[in-house]
C-alpha cells in the first residue's frame, strides 16, 4: 500500500501548530495597510500579497516576503497576537529550498529565505488563523511559481481505476481529510471527475468524521461560507471551506494530495442562473455530492466560490515521499481509467495544444481555441472550447440575437435548463485548438442515436448579459472520450489528444 510519508510528517508538524508547542515564530516587517472588508466576499478568509510570488532560480540566496490579511465572519480584520496566531505551511518544493517549511505568527506578514535551487513544479503556501468569532477559522492559500516554468521531465505517477465509466459519468474511489489510508471508511466513496468544473466537493457529515478523527486526519475548518454551481443543470450546493488532503484509491494503493481547500456541502437546490447564487441557501434539501472537478479557467467569479486552478485541483497537487517533485502535475483520461501524473507535455500520438497563461489567475490558463458551425445553415462561431466529462450534453454558448435561425428550438426538457436545444437533422462540425491544424475535429448529424463523439442532445445557453457575451464557446460533454483519450498538464499549460485506434464505432478513422 502507497503511504504519504511527507504528507504525515507535515501534518505532525501542523498539529503540533495548531497546539502551540512548537516555538519558533517568525518575526518581519509590518505590511501594507489592510483594505476595507467586505464581509460577502472575504469572511473568513485570509488574503495575500502578493497574490502570488515568482522566484527565479539564482547562483545565490535571497529572501520573500508574503503580506496576509485575515477577516473573520463578519468581514472584520482579524489581528494576530501570540495567542492567536497565523499557521503556515509550504507544500512542494524539495527539501531545503524554501524555508522554514512552517511557521506560527504573531505578526501579518511571512518572511521566507529561498536557496536559490530550481524547483520544478508549483509551491503551495496554507495558512489559517482562528475565527474569534466563530470558533472556525479564516483559511487561504497562495502560490510560489518558479520563472521561468521548468516544464521538467518527472517520473512518477498512479494508475487509477475507474468505478463507473462510460456512457455514464466517469467515477474513481476516494475520500477526504485523511493521513492514514487504514482510516478510511470502507467501502470508499465514489467521486464524479469533472474536466469541466473545479474543486473537491464532499459531504459535510463525512470530513466531520475525518476531523474527528485526528489520529489518522488533518482537517481544518471550518472556514468560510461557499456555494458552488453547475451551469449544466443549474443545480446549486451551499457548504463550508476546509483545509484538508483529498486521498484517492489507485491499482496499487492509496496517494493524498497537499491539504488543500474543499467545499464540505449541507445544501441543495436548483437555482434559475448559476450567475447569481445567494450567498445563504433559499432550501434545506440535504446535499449528498462527491465530486472532484480538475479542470482549468473554471472560476466561477462568484464571490462565494472560492476555487482557483491549480491550487484547488486535486490531480495537480498529489504529493509522495519526495514532496511531489518528481510527479508531473496533471492526468491522462480514458474509457479505461486516470493516470495521476504526466512524465511529459507532449506524450507519444497526442496531438498537443500550447494553452495561454491566464494573467487574472497565476498558474492557470485559457480555455483551448473551440469552433462549432452547422454547414447547412452557413453558420461558423469562433471562439473557446470545453472538454467536459462531467456531462452527457453539448453546451452552446452564445448571446441569443446570434443564434441561427433553424438552429435553435424551444424543446422544453430536463436535459437543457434553457430548454433550446439544436433540432433533430441539424449537422453539425466541432474543432478544438488551432483552426488550421485543430488537435480535435469532428462531424455528425444530430437525432440518431448517440455514438461516437455525438452528444445525447445540443443545449443552447444565453450568454448575452454575462461576462462571456462577446466569446462564443462549445462544451463538447463527455462523449468524445469515446473516440480520443486526453490529458493535461497543468505546469506549463498543455492539452492533448489522441485518437483511439483501431476506431471504435461511430469514431472517425484515425
Amino acid at each position: 500500500m502507497a503511504r504519504n510519508c511527507a504528507l504525515l510528517s507535515v501534518a505532525g508538524a501542523l498539529i503540533c501548530l495548531l497546539l502551540g508547542a512548537c516555538g519558533g515564530s517568525s518575526s518581519s516587517t509590518s505590511g501594507p495597510a489592510t483594505p476595507t472588508a467586505t464581509p460577502t466576499s472575504v469572511a473568513d478568509t485570509i488574503i495575500f500579497s502578493p497574490v502570488a510570488t515568482t522566484l527565479t532560480p539564482s547562483s545565490t540566496s535571497s529572501q520573500f516576503t508574503i503580506t496576509l490579511t485575515a477577516y473573520d465572519s463578519h468581514g472584520g480584520i482579524i489581528t494576530p497576537s501570540s495567542t492567536n496566531q497565523f499557521n503556515l505551511a509550504v507544500y512542494g518544493v524539495p527539501d531545503g529550498v524554501i524555508t522554514p517549511p512552517t511557521q506560527t505568527l504573531s505578526t501579518s506578514s511571512a518572511t521566507f529565505t529561498y536557496t536559490g535551487a530550481s524547483f520544478p513544479n508549483n509551491v503551495l503556501i496554507d495558512a489559517w488563523i482562528s475565527d474569534p468569532r466563530t470558533g472556525g477559522f479564516a483559511i487561504g492559500q497562495t502560490l510560489v511559481l518558479p520563472q521561468p516554468a521548468t516544464c521538467a521531465t518527472a517520473t512518477q505517477n498512479y494508475s487509477v481505476s475507474l468505478t463507473s465509466t462510460l456512457p455514464n459519468a466517469l467515477k474513481i474511489a476516494a475520500a477526504v481529510g485523511y493521513t492514514n489510508p487504514s482510516a478510511i471508511p470502507t467501502p470508499a466513496a465514489d467521486y464524479t471527475v469533472d474536466t469541466g468544473s473545479l474543486g473537491t466537493i464532499v459531504p459535510e457529515s463525512e470530513i466531520a468524521a475525518a476531523q474527528k478523527d485526528g489520529a489518522n486526519g488533518f482537517v481544518i475548518g471550518p472556514g468560510p461560507k461557499g456555494t458552488t454551481c453547475y451551469d449544466s443543470s443549474n443545480n446549486a450546493y451551499w457548504g463550508r471551506y476546509y483545509l484538508a488532503p483529498v486521498d484517492i484509491q489507485t491499482n496499487s494503493g492509496w496517494i493524498q494530495t497537499n491539504p488543500i481547500m474543499v467545499l464540505a456541502v449541507q445544501y441543495t437546490c436548483k437555482v434559475s442562473s448559476c450567475a447569481s447564487v445567494p450567498r445563504n441557501p433559499p432550501c434545506k434539501s440535504a446535499a449528498n455530492l462527491h465530486y472532484i472537478g480538475v479542470g482549468y479557467d473554471r472560476e466561477s467569479g462568484n464571490p462565494s466560490e472560492l476555487f482557483e486552478s491549480p491550487a484547488q485541483n486535486a490531480f495537480l497537487q498529489v504529493t509522495d515521499a519526495n514532496n511531489g517533485t518528481d510527479i508531473g502535475p496533471g492526468y491522462v483520461l480514458t474509457t479505461s481509467g486516470v493516470t495521476v501524473g504526466v512524465n511529459s507535455t507532449s506524450p507519444a500520438g497526442y496531438g498537443a495544444y500550447q494553452l495561454t497563461p491566464d494573467s487574472a489567475h497565476p498558474g492557470d490558463f485559457q480555455l483551448i481555441p473551440g469552433s462549432f458551425s452547422f454547414p447547412s445553415l452557413s453558420s461558423q462561431f469562433s471562439g473557446r472550447g470545453i472538454f467536459d466529462v462531467g456531462i452527457d450534453n453539448m453546451l452552446l454558448k452564445l448571446p441569443k440575437a446570434q443564434w441561427p435561425a433553424g438552429a435553435a428550438t424551444p424543446i422544453p426538457s430536463t436535459a437543457c435548463p434553457g430548454n433550446y436545444q439544436v433540432p433533430t437533422g441539424v449537422a453539425m462540425n466541432v474543432t478544438l485548438g488551432n483552426p488550421s491544424s485543430p488537435v480535435v475535429s469532428y462531424s455528425f448529424t444530430n437525432g440518431g442515436t448517440p455514438s461516437g463523439n455525438d452528444p445525447d442532445s445540443i443545449c443552447w445557453q444565453d450568454t448575452t448579459n454575462t461576462s462571456l457575451a462577446g466569446t462564443p464557446i462549445v462544451n463538447t460533454g463527455r462523449n468524445p472520450l469515446n473516440c480520443y483519450n486526453y490529458f493535461y498538464q497543468g505546469q506549463c499549460g498543455v492539452v492533448g489528444f489522441q485518437q483511439i485506434s483501431p476506431a471504435p464505432s461511430g469514431c472517425p478513422t484515425p
